[in-house]
């Protein structure tokens, strides 16, 4: 029965580790939860092929209760707690993006004291409207990272303004190209966005690249605010 036991918890984690995201558990202190669908399972096996399945970057199980939570909206706050549930999310090693200059479409009236791209990979996550980086207000504005080397990438994190302006963030492709001309379309947010959410985008997969793109692609006039971006990479 231990053996079982251990055997379904190693599969939970590892089940298709070649082609598929693995889970590992770990203590999320910094988010709260806006809402979630939330499912009766049969074991931590089954909560982990579900938030699989619906491409979740994190997920909660009870196991008391064998209740699932996944496809769950996050917003950021520092004093918040999930009692009760245990939370995995997708195994990374490195934030690839952290202190790397991202290109933009553009700045915000160029004014880089208080909009410049470089505050969006600073790892400092600022509750104002300054000290992030924002676009000027154009049809599709974009960020992009060259992450120097080609990476494995787990997932993208992105910490929506929070003060105002979270309904700018919407309709947004994830990309990915290995040469900057080619941009292949990975993972998509429809949004609009809260003040202040925390937006986690994967395509359920390991994608390999070196260059890496977020770009609005809806409406015609629109401003891309961000108060921190995070790509994770195996």
């Amino acid at each position: 029965m231990k053996f079982l036991k251990l055997l379904i918890f190693l599969s939970a984690r590892f089940v298709n580790s070649a082609t598929t995201q693995r889970y590992r558990q770990v203590t999320k202190s910094y988010i709260s939860i806006i809402n979630c669908t939330e499912t009766h399972v049969s074991s931590l096996l089954h909560c982990t092929a579900l938030s699989r399945e619906s491409k979740d970057v994190t997920f909660f199980y009870d196991n008391q209760k064998k209740q699932c939570r996944r496809n769950c909206r996050f917003q950021y706050n520092m004093d918040a707690v999930i009692p009760g549930w245990q939370c995995y999310e997708m195994e990374w090693k490195t934030n690839e993006v952290l202190n790397k200059r991202p290109l933009v479409s553009s700045v915000y009236f160029n004014k880089t004291s208080n909009w410049s791209p470089d505050y969006a990979t600073d790892g400092v996550i600022s509750i104002q409207g300054v000290q992030i980086f924002s676009s000027h207000w154009e049809p599709t504005p974009w960020i992009m990272v060259d992450l120097v080397n080609m990476s494995k990438i787990s997932f993208v994190r992105v910490f929506v303004r929070i003060d105002t302006g979270g309904k700018r963030f919407h309709d947004v492709i994830y990309e990915i190209s290995n040469n900057t001309s080619t941009y292949e379309q990975f993972g998509f947010f429809r949004g609009p966005a809260v003040n202040g959410q925390v937006v986690e985008i994967c395509c359920g997969s390991p994608d390999v690249g070196q260059y890496v793109r977020l770009r609005v692609t809806q409406g015609s006039n629109n401003s891309l605010n961000i108060a921190e971006l995070e790509i994770f990479s195996l």
